[in-house]
């Protein structure tokens, strides 16, 4: 595989992990559209490695993120219920 191409890979990766840090989910939603329609098929077993291991790092702070927001989610509940 082309190095511009890992490297656009590489730089589309961590623009995923940004848009999720920032709570960006339109743009978070569309880079992963974008990452999707990339064909893999010709990575390297370096290259394959080091985007299943951010691809892994990702998914943590995904199930995070999901965490978090559903703690502010409830905690949203629970002040309306009080607010009743």
């Amino acid at each position: 595989m082309g190095r511009i191409r890992t490297e656009n890979i590489k730089t589309l990766l961590e623009e995923i992990f940004i848009a999720l840090e920032l709570d960006n989910f339109d743009d978070f939603d569309k880079k992963m559209k974008k990452f999707l329609s990339i064909s893999l098929d010709s990575l390297s077993q370096e290259e394959a490695k080091f985007i299943y291991n951010k691809l892994t790092e990702l998914e943590k702070k995904m199930i995070l993120k999901q965490s978090l927001i559903a703690k502010k989610i409830q905690n949203n509940t629970d002040i309306r219920k009080y607010l009743k």
